[in-house]
């Protein structure tokens, strides 16, 4: 099984199983229509990082899809996390994000807005989620 969260799942992820599309409906604080985030299953989680609002704002925001780990539970919640470091991310577009383990993973690089020196500008920190 193939989870897809796009700009458009708001409300549901998309499930590809046995060559069909499967629409499967979410609950909680999902994360807003963007693109160019960045996403990737810790334990059993799908981790959303950053991205870019249809208008073009960056975002370092996290959120926390838990999925049931059979396919007999329903449920499938969102959480947004607050970030409680003093230090954090920038806000970015299309970072890597990969699991270091069940618990945690690693964001590196992306592009932020940099309006002092105009355009997109690469980051080059890394960070553990």
């Amino acid at each position: 099984t193939i989870l897809i969260h796009n700009h458009r799942c708001v409300d549901h992820v998309l499930l590809l199983k046995d060559g069909h599309v499967m629409t499967q409906p979410t609950t909680g604080e999902a994360p807003s229509p963007r693109g160019l985030h960045a996403a990737c299953r810790i334990g059993n989680r799908l981790v959303v990082f950053g991205g870019a609002a249809q208008g073009g704002a960056m975002s370092n925001e996290v959120f926390v899809l838990d999925y049931p780990s059979s396919s007999s539970s329903s449920l499938w919640e969102w959480k947004r996390m607050e970030i409680t470091s003093d230090a954090a991310p920038s806000p970015r577009a299309s970072p890597c994000f990969c699991a270091l383990d069940d618990s945690c993973g690693i964001v590196f690089g992306g592009a932020t807005v940099e309006a002092s020196k105009g355009g997109l500008h690469g980051c080059d920190d890394l960070w553990l989620l």
